[in-house]
This record gives C-alpha cells, structure tokens and sequence, in this order.
C-alpha cells in the first residue's frame, strides 16, 4: 500500500504522505520506521496464519510476545519522537529503558483491544484473543477469563506509569523533551481503550459505551448490550 522499503511508489495507496514521511525523517529515524512497518506486517501475518491453523498454543506471555507486533502501532513511535522531541539522543530512545516503555503501549494496545472484540471474535470464529487463550490453557470461566485480562491491563498500565517515572528521574537534562513525548505515549494508550469502549465493528448493532462503567455486558450475537450499575 506504501511501498516503503523501495521508496514511494507514486501508484500506491498513502504514497505521498509516505514520501513526506521519508523526506522530513531523519536516517536514523527513518530506518526505525521502516523496521517497525516490516514487524507490524509480519505480526498481522502471523495472526492471519493462526487464526486459520489455530497456532496460539502457548502461555500467555508467549501468545503476548506474538501478539506485539501485530498491533501495527510501533511505527508511530519515530514519528511522535520526530515532532515532540527531535533532539533526543538515540541511545535514550533506542535504549532498553525506553524499550520497556515501547512495548507496554504496544501490549495495552493488544490487550485492549482483546477486552472488547472478544464478541466479535467469538461470534465470527476468528479468535486470536487472551480471553481465550486464558479460557483454554488456564481453564478460567469467561468471567474469570475477563477479570484476569483486566487485572493484567491495570499491572501492564502501572509498568508504563513506572518506566515513564524511571526515565523522567534518570535524564533530567532531557525532561521537558521526555515529558512531551512520554505523555503522548500516554495518550495512545488511552485511545486504544476508548476507540475499543465505543467501536461499532467491535460491538455491532446495538449501543457502544457512553464513556460509564458498565455493571454488565452482554455478548449477543449481533452486539454488545452494556448495562450500567443502578445510580
């Protein structure tokens, strides 16, 4: 749709903002998009591949680890740093500590969207979901299932808080260009959780969520039905 390891094909699909991308990014920078666009495609075929051979069949922090790159997000990460924080050096943004920071908004953005497509993904048979990986290797109810998937999204969303903390004490030089972009980080991440909450395709025919904490939801066929607690 790019062409974007052999340059902007002018045929192709996003192929000028692609060339924009290419002729305002650093080597450097460029170079780190590039790679990520190659693993996010290569994530997406490894989940096209499981989904019809049913491959998913280890832990949960195996199917996690399959699971990262195919959130096609990472890609966005040189972009942010490009526009908020251009002047970071390359050993802070390439560094393990900020790596850390990287694939927690990469696994909130899996998990997410597993919290709230499971519906859509149960009914249309296309499961590649921590719901059901939990439901079939650790034998949990889906009830059960649903709460160890939002535990682990809380202790996934507290690591991110903590890295973000460790690199803003550990380079206060760079804090003012850390802050922006970190926050940005932040702020990916709370999309992901609101676009899933109020997603149509994820939740079909019947009402998305209003932004409230739901009391129940129910999976019917065709939608989701949220059913706020009584005030």
């Amino acid at each position: 749709m790019t062409g974007w390891r052999s340059g902007p094909d002018p045929t192709l699909p996003f192929s000028t903002t692609w060339r924009e991308f290419r002729d305002e990014l650093p080597a450097h920078r460029w170079a780190r998009l590039v790679a990520a666009c190659d693993a996010s495609w290569n994530g997406l075929l490894r989940d096209a591949s499981a989904t019809k051979a049913g491959e998913y069949d280890a832990d949960f922090d195996s199917y996690l680890a399959q699971r990262r790159d195919g959130v096609f997000v990472e890609w966005i990460f040189p972009i942010l740093e490009h526009v908020l924080a251009p002047a970071l050096p390359e050993d802070l943004v390439t560094g393990p500590a900020m790596q850390e920071v990287h694939n927690r908004v990469l696994f909130h953005q899996a998990l997410a969207t597993d919290l709230f497509s499971y519906r859509k993904e149960y009914y249309s048979g296309d499961l590649i979901n921590a719901i059901e990986v939990f439901q079939r290797i650790e034998g949990l109810s889906l009830q059960g299932a649903v709460d160890r998937l939002c535990d682990v999204i809380d202790r996934n969303e507290e690591e991110f808080l903590l890295g973000c903390e460790a690199l803003l004490g550990n380079h206060p030089d760079w804090h003012d260009s850390l802050s922006g972009y970190l926050n940005a980080l932040g702020s990916l991440m709370s999309a992901a959780r609101h676009w899933s909450y109020t997603c149509r395709r994820y939740h079909g025919s019947g009402s998305a969520g209003d932004g409230s904490e739901p009391g129940t939801l129910l999976l019917w066929p065709d939608r989701t039905e949220f059913r706020p607690d009584a005030p």
